[in-house]
């Protein structure tokens, strides 16, 4: 287990407190930058899932870092997918944010759903209650084309 820094009787990962004051030190203007949100959270995920002390962590450097806009509103995105003991399949939601951008109507369409519906079958043979709970959370948060919303409800079993 990584060792924690205790700020005002609250447990913070310190490892991630480390890279985000490193990266207030160097080059740029003194806030965390997009580039190093994204390793702050990559970090934390990098078991696969976010504990609750990463979490309440970028909490805690979100509210008293200073960060740019762009870094802030990604940090938030990201940790609003992250639902408090609940994780999703981030592979899985990339595949679908990369789906939507710079797409002419912004859906998933049935070409975009097929690979992410190879990504489950590859990964463990079946669909996980991760998997799922992914696959619901892209379909309730996702614009999808009907055949692509088939798909992905023929794929869950429902």
């Amino acid at each position: 287990m990584s060792d924690l820094q205790v700020i005002k009787r609250v447990r913070h990962q310190e490892e991630l407190l480390a890279l985000a004051s490193a990266s207030l030190v160097g080059k740029g203007d003194g806030r965390i930058s997009y580039a190093n949100a994204k390793r702050l959270f990559v970090h934390a995920m990098q078991r696969g899932h976010i504990t609750r002390t990463e979490r309440r962590t970028l909490k805690h450097i979100l509210h008293t870092y200073n960060i740019t806009s762009k870094a802030r509103k990604y940090l938030e995105t990201q940790l609003s997918r992250i639902d408090g003991t609940k994780h999703y399949d981030l592979d899985l939601i990339h595949a679908a944010d990369a789906a939507t951008q710079g797409r002419s109507d912004g859906r998933i369409s049935m070409e975009d759903a097929l690979p992410m519906m190879d990504m489950l079958h590859e990964k463990f043979g079946k669909m996980t209650n991760a998997d799922r709970r992914t696959m619901q959370y892209i379909l309730a948060s996702y614009k999808c084309t009907w055949p692509a919303i088939a798909l992905m409800k023929a794929t869950m079993g429902d």
